[in-house]
């Protein structure tokens, strides 16, 4: 439901503004939005290759993703 979604989204958003905030960086709502965007597209993804590949090493692949995570919020505003 568009308003679970909404929840969710701005749960995300607030976590990621205090996160960046304590790292020092003042980001717009406009870059917030765009890394929470950023962040469901690859958790649904996520879902997404675990169903079309069942053999697939969720041990390494989740390192990885941490890895990618960490560049994300890593990106300036």
């Amino acid at each position: 439901d568009g308003r679970a979604d909404e929840a969710c989204r701005a749960s995300l958003i607030e976590t990621l503004r205090h996160v960046r905030t304590k790292d020092g960086r003042a980001d717009d709502e406009a870059h917030l939005a765009m890394l929470a965007e950023a962040l469901a597209a690859m958790f649904d993804g996520l879902l997404v290759r675990a169903i079309r590949n069942p053999g697939l090493d969720r041990k390494r692949l989740g390192r990885v993703f941490q890895a990618a995570i960490r560049d994300l919020l890593d990106q300036p505003a």
